[in-house]
């Protein structure tokens, strides 16, 4: 019998813990006034790393901007887009989108790294962080590989 090792859901699989990452959740907000409908958009957070406690609906200083360059899709996973605001200091942050699953992260110096499945989210449920005037969904953890 060989060494065998688990994967925890949500954490990075190489053996250096990493200091910071992104969470990428739709972000469904209530609608405004009499009537109001409501209108969601996909939003992307720096946060810490893996072991870091992050509230989304009290880190709204961590939003960063993006411009979605994939198409338009009802998915339960991201599509690809480029975040027109640093990351962690960074420039030129990019996700690569996946029918399928997590997709790929990659920003200026750093190669496309894998992400994973946030472990609040299980495909067909509709658990979310319910904050004050919207509703999160959070669907992928990329954690930033250290250098």
């Amino acid at each position: 019998a060989g060494n065998q090792t688990a994967t925890v859901p949500g954490k990075p699989t190489s053996t250096s813990t990493p200091e910071a990452g992104v969470v990428i959740l739709y972000e469904l907000d209530f609608g405004a006034g009499e009537g109001g409908g409501r209108t969601g958009q996909w939003q992307v957070f720096q946060r810490g790393g893996p072991n870091s406690t992050f509230d989304a609906c009290k880190t709204s200083h961590s939003r960063c901007a993006l411009r979605i360059t994939g198409p338009k899709v009802v998915s339960p996973w991201p599509p690809s887009f480029e975040v027109t605001s640093p990351i962690h200091g960074r420039n030129d942050c990019r996700y690569y989108g996946k029918a399928d699953g997590p997709g790929m992260f990659s920003c200026e110096g750093i190669a496309q790294f894998d992400c994973v499945k946030d472990p609040s989210f299980e495909p067909g449920s509709l658990s979310s962080v319910d904050c004050v005037d919207s509703s999160l969904f959070p669907r992928v953890n990329c954690w930033i590989p250290r250098l």
